[in-house]
């Protein structure tokens, strides 16, 4: 009954070992990427291109440029081992845009998705006057019905030094709350009339369906052929909200939480038990060390006494001596195994030195000349102290 409960708690144990074994590692091996946001600004007729780095799980990873004009890869699938990365080129051209702010995703797949938001800030050839988005840190994550706030700045970019620019000037501006799959959910225009530069606060009221996700609050400022964009990203969620587009339930959050603290307490139950074997095993060494050091400190002392002479006494403590350093060396092995956690070899290397149990080599030597009565006196002395006999083992007195 014992062996199949040892057995069976065993099995158990292997069981979560595997089991956190294979969660760690789906951890660890979860899609990454070298960036949380391309965005990108050009002027009309440009083009750029940026490198990112993916990786993931062993295996296949398929990526796609979702709702947005203008973005392409340089290839849509690429191999990586585990623990490696892969670089892809992203490209972003104007050619056929109209100047404005387009916005969409990246999609990453393997063994799960992840998507990247995209942005193209595209400006006219000459730009005669700039605009800046600014979104209040309290603004920056929201929910469905309420508003989003926003502070607009308006430059002259021909005024500077001896150059007075365009004076008081009326500017066109469009105001548009985008979603990242290139959806108009609000949009306003207005003139604003600047001399040199200018600011505004915009405010709009969400509508109480909008999904939940990564939006884009955009500004785009209009003088004759001139066109100059800004955007800033925002987040509207309810709950909790992960930036890549996967809404939270409070409720799931709840249960992924209690999972993972399980799991943390399990982690933490198998160290201490695993630490509480090691040291019980190291307290039983030095339990047996101290018994053999004080048997035959005891045995070597009582026969160096009854010899003549003093170099059988300097022996006899130089014995003591060197069981002293052996012993030492047997607590230097258990702490290597203990430090690679290989409690199987620190059991057997205690059954195996007290199979043995302590040498008397040196006291035999001793002993030699020795008459046959004070022998057979001294080795049933050591029998009523618990010493059976040479190779025989360690016997603990009760």
């Amino acid at each position: 009954m014992c062996f199949l409960l040892k057995k069976t708690m065993s099995l158990k144990k292997g069981v979560v070992v595997v089991f956190l074994f294979v969660l760690i590692i789906s951890i660890v091996f979860a899609i990454e990427t070298s960036t949380i946001l391309l965005k990108v600004s050009l002027n009309d007729g440009e083009e750029a291109n940026r490198k990112i780095w993916v990786s993931g799980d062993k295996g296949e990873i398929s990526l796609e440029v979702l709702d947005i004009k203008g973005v392409s890869l340089d290839r849509k699938n690429v191999r990586v081992d585990a623990g490696e990365r892969a670089e892809v080129l992203v490209s972003f051209n104007s050619a056929g845009l109209n100047e404005g702010i387009y916005t969409g995703r990246l999609k990453i797949s393997n063994r799960e998705e992840k998507f990247i938001p995209l942005v193209l800030e595209l400006e006219s050839e000459n730009v005669l006057f700039d605009i800046n988005v600014d979104i209040s840190p309290q603004y920056t994550e929201v929910s469905p019905g309420e508003k989003i706030l926003a502070q607009i700045k308006v430059f002259d970019l021909v005024s500077g030094g001896t150059s007075e620019g365009f004076g008081t000037t009326t500017v066109d501006i469009e105001y548009m709350v985008l979603g990242l799959d290139g959806r108009v959910f609000s949009s306003e225009m207005e003139n604003l009339v600047i001399d040199q530069k200018g600011s505004v606060t915009k405010t709009f009221m969400l509508p109480d369906d909008i999904p939940e996700g990564v939006y884009v609050f955009a500004s785009v400022v209009s003088y004759g052929d001139s066109t100059g964009v800004s955007s800033k990203l925002f987040i509207v969620s309810s709950d909790s909200f992960d930036i890549f587009g996967v809404v939270q339930d409070s409720s799931l959050i709840l249960v992924v939480g209690a999972v993972v603290f399980f799991f943390f307490l399990i982690i933490v139950f198998l160290f201490v038990y695993m630490m509480s074997d090691r040291n019980k095993l190291i307290e039983e060494l030095k339990r047996y060390n101290a018994w053999e050091l004080k048997k035959q400190k005891k045995q070597l002392l009582e026969e160096a006494e009854k010899a003549k002479g003093k170099e059988k006494k300097r022996k006899a403590r130089k014995d003591v001596s060197r069981l002293k350093k052996m012993q030492r060396k047997r607590i230097r092995d258990f702490k290597d195994f203990e430090r690679k956690g290989d409690v199987e070899s620190m059991r057997k290397k205690i059954k195996e030195w007290k199979g043995k149990g302590y040498n008397t080599a040196n006291i035999e030597r001793i002993v030699k000349g020795l008459s046959s009565k004070d022998m057979r006196e001294q080795i049933g002395e050591w029998k009523k102290q618990g010493y059976k006999g040479k190779n025989e083992g360690y016997k603990k007195k009760k």
